[in-house]
């Protein structure tokens, strides 16, 4: 169920990186990313839009702030920024760090730099 609310979802998990070790998943979404949302018609990779799409749809939810409320702006700018100026240099950190390790060193060290100086 989504949140509290009474909506059937069919959540598939699968080994990371799924355009990888899930190769069967590039049929439903060519560059092999997640997450994939699929709504109906709807089709969505972009985890803030997907957020944002399932607060819209099955509001009233506590999970989003409407217009009208003094921090909206601030709410918009923290779930925007969490994705499009935090996930990148994450990403690095944790492939070098995690997955292929040795590889790439020094710039796992310099986006883990530019991650933490983000997060000011």
């Amino acid at each position: 169920k989504l949140q509290g609310k009474k909506i059937d979802l069919d959540l598939i998990t699968m080994p990371f990186p799924p355009r990888v070790f899930y190769k069967e998943y590039l049929k439903q979404n060519v560059l092999g990313t997640i997450p994939l949302l699929e709504d109906g018609n709807v089709r969505m990779t972009e985890s803030n839009a997907i957020s944002q799409y399932l607060c819209a749809k099955y509001a009233p939810t506590s999970l989003a702030m409407d217009f009208s409320e003094p921090f909206y702006g601030e709410y918009l700018n923290w779930i925007h920024h969490s994705e499009a100026t935090l996930t990148f240099p994450q990403t690095i950190v944790l492939r070098y760090t995690k997955q292929e390790i040795g590889r790439a060193d020094n710039a796992a060290v310099d986006y883990a730099r530019w991650y933490g100086a983000r997060l000011r």
